[in-house]
């Protein structure tokens, strides 16, 4: 037999006294955990009595994270029972009886009933009461789903298909489901579809809300058993043990020295000793983003009414609850460096930043955003477009944005290399994204990494990784035996390396990328590819032709020698399927922070990995991307900035109108107590000040 329950974090402490209640009463039985948290927490799995403990997202669930950010804990733990139970059929197939038991409950003598009943029946309910039933439990269900017994049959099957359905349609607490949430009301059904024994036994389901009926009649023998009108109490469902309990019965039984306080008393000492004291510290870990922002209920409610959304965010917890609610529109400004420091937008060949920018300012328009975005001439975008003159350069750029900005403008976000309108300090919020390795000492400065912020931001700012639309780049793992180099010609992006690891384990290399370090590529570079067939140069590449490159390759060689912000081609490269083998340098122990395998620090460490290291699967590097480097991920985050950046200002703003006011005020009463004196004070001094 196997007995099980589902618990979170926080009602551990419960669930161990119900399992050691079990295991006193049925020593040869398994005691099986449903745990609905994201870890496993390390008191589930040291506890004795639980013999088995698993996660509610190894339950079988597709979508799991999308499954359960639609419920609330409550939805959730009523939603996955039928899951739970079904996972446990096919885990354990030689057994043949299963009790579910809620975590309040204490089993306080044998089962021997509810065993008798398993044999000849496939399920097994027990009535909240079993007299004439309150009119709340029409709306609760006649049956109490704190406790179900069912046998390995065909019924069985059909009945937990038939639940589950149910439940993952309607177990929501929404006035439209009209009670319906509550997975024990469809159980009402259940006696006329299935195969089902009805136990009115006295002792099974006592609990708080049928102590009218029961509870008086609880007594106990001279061995200690209680018993509820002669016949033995199987178990107690204390459910909702607080001090309205405790009000509920003294009115329904008076007298504080009834065997029934004496029960109560030792179970609240079982939960004192199993930690009922520190268990309300531990937060539910499905209620919170991996940010650590609670997960708001108009979040969850949009998240199940578009069901589009679970389709593009199949994993909501990376998100925000930006992201999952109707958002009040913002004008925003975004500022690119002018050619020949930046390419339009969107680049075509070569342009990082140009191409973050083009992918951020179209997220943000999709998302109901009015956007202006300063570009070189022959850009393009959804937003309103604002193309510098040709002769603007980098210092005037500042300038000119501030003499054509639109009217009421919420927020400038700065993207130009020299932070040109950061510097203006300008009035209207605003932040710069660092996206080289130069710091100008600009307030609300954002860099795209970690590590950037610590080296080049000294650790003040934000930091936003770059995100890509990973539909806008081609999947392939039909991977030929070339490696790839990518980037500019210069020293510092590792092509020497790349070259050294080419030679050195005879594989074909192909480099692709502006030379721009002409004196390295003539002198170092050419003579090399000249004196090796294997190596061939094939210029700048973009679009078609660098997808082509990228989705075939081997793997893609990442030597970087500097401290690299980010590295847009190392995302761009796992979203196609294709590996990346990088130096340990600059953003890259995050960026590959899941492939961690994959990072060097020596050439010959990155011989080694090129012919020996087993690559991963292209559909796990491409769903790495998905999970961590998306637009809609890092225009999350960037949202967020702005409306703390707009909060701040607003807040500031406010204290300096406050001091304005007040120097105001105090200059109004000393005008207005001199002109009482006659043109003395005040008014006198201002005469004294005004030229002959």
């Amino acid at each position: 037999m196997i007995i099980c329950t589902m618990t979170t974090a926080s009602h551990l402490f419960r669930a161990k006294v119900m399992a050691n209640s079990a295991k006193k009463h049925h020593p040869d039985a398994m005691v099986v955990v449903c745990l609905i948290e994201k870890a496993l927490h390390p008191s589930a799995g040291e506890f004795a009595s639980f013999d088995h403990v698993v996660l509610a997202k190894d339950l079988g669930i597709p979508n799991f994270d999308a499954y359960l950010f639609k419920r609330n804990v409550h939805e959730a733990s009523f939603a996955l029972k039928g899951h739970f139970l079904k996972y446990l059929f096919r885990t354990y197939p030689g057994e043949n009886e299963f009790v579910f038991i809620d975590t309040d409950t204490q089993i306080l003598s044998p089962l021997d009933e509810v065993r008798d009943a398993l044999r000849d029946h496939s399920i097994v309910l027990t009535p909240h009461e079993v007299n004439d039933a309150k009119e709340s439990h029409y709306f609760h269900g006649i049956f109490n789903i704190g406790f179900i017994a069912l046998s390995r049959t065909g019924d069985t099957g059909r009945f937990l298909d038939w639940w589950i359905r149910r439940v993952d349609r309607y177990c929501y607490d929404h006035y439209q489901n009209m009670g319906l949430f509550y997975e024990q009301t469809w159980l009402d059904l259940v006696p006329t579809l299935f195969d089902t024994k009805i136990l009115l036994h006295p002792g099974y389901n006592v609990a708080f809300w049928n102590l009218r009926e029961r509870g008086q009649s609880i007594a106990q023998d001279a061995n200690g058993q209680y018993t509820v009108n002669g016949q033995p109490l199987r178990f107690f469902h204390f459910s909702n043990m607080t001090g309205a309990l405790a009000g509920s019965m003294k009115r329904f039984i008076p007298d504080e020295k009834a065997v029934m306080y004496k029960l109560f008393r030792s179970y609240l000492r079982e939960l004192k000793r199993m930690g009922r004291r520190t268990a309300g510290r531990l937060r539910w870990s499905y209620d919170y983003y991996t940010s650590g922002v609670r997960v708001s209920q108009k979040a969850r409610a949009l998240f199940r009414e578009e069901p589009d959304l679970e389709n593009k965010y199949p994993n909501p917890y990376q998100y925000s609850n930006r992201t999952f609610r109707t958002k009040s529109s913002l004008r925003i400004v975004q500022v690119v460096s002018n050619a020949p420091d930046a390419y339009p937008v969107p680049p075509i060949d070569q342009g990082g930043t140009e191409k973050v920018v083009y992918e951020l300012t179209e997220e943000l328009v999709k998302r109901g955003h009015q956007v202006y975005l300063y570009a070189a001439l022959g850009s393009r975008s959804s937003a309103k477009l604002i193309p510098y003159p040709s002769h603007i350069r980098a210092n005037h750029i500042g300038k000119y944005v501030g003499s054509t900005l639109p009217p009421r403008v919420d927020i400038i976000h700065d993207h130009t290399f020299n932070s040109a309108v950061s510097r203006s300090r300008r009035r209207i919020p605003t932040l710069c994204t660092q996206h080289i390795t130069r710091n100008y000492g600009v307030p609300h400065s954002v860099y795209v990494s970690k590590r950037a912020l610590e080296v080049i931001g000294k650790n003040k700012g934000f930091h936003v990784y770059n995100g890509i639309d990973p539909n806008q780049y081609e999947f392939s793992e039909e991977k030929r035996d070339y490696l790839l180099f990518i980037g500019r010609i210069i020293r510092e992006k590792g092509i020497m390396e790349a070259i050294d690891v080419a030679e050195r384990t005879g594989k074909k290399l192909m480099i692709a990328g502006p030379i721009k370090d002409k004196e390295l590529y003539e002198n170092e570079i050419q003579p090399r590819i000249e004196g090796n067939s294997n190596i061939e140069y094939v210029g700048t590449v973009g679009g078609k032709q660098k997808q082509e490159l990228i989705k075939h390759a081997r793997c893609l060689l990442f030597p970087i020698l500097w401290e690299e912000p980010f590295g847009l081609v190392m995302i761009e490269a796992m979203a196609c399927g294709t590996p990346v083998i990088a130096f340990a340098n600059g953003s890259v122990p995050e960026v590959m922070s899941g492939f961690p395998n994959l990072i060097c620090t020596t050439v010959d460490e990155m011989v080694q990995k090129v012919l020996h290291e087993p690559l991963p699967d292209p559909h796990a590097l491409r769903d790495y991307v998905k999970r961590h480097f998306t637009m809609e991920l890092m225009t999350d985050r960037y949202l967020e900035i702005y409306e703390h950046i707009r909060s701040k200002a607003r807040r500031i703003g406010g204290k300096k109108k406050g001091r304005l006011l007040g120097k105001r005020a105090r200059k109004l009463r000393l005008v207005m107590r001199n002109r009482r004196r006659k043109g003395t004070g005040v008014k006198r001094r201002i005469r004294r000040t005004v030229p002959a």
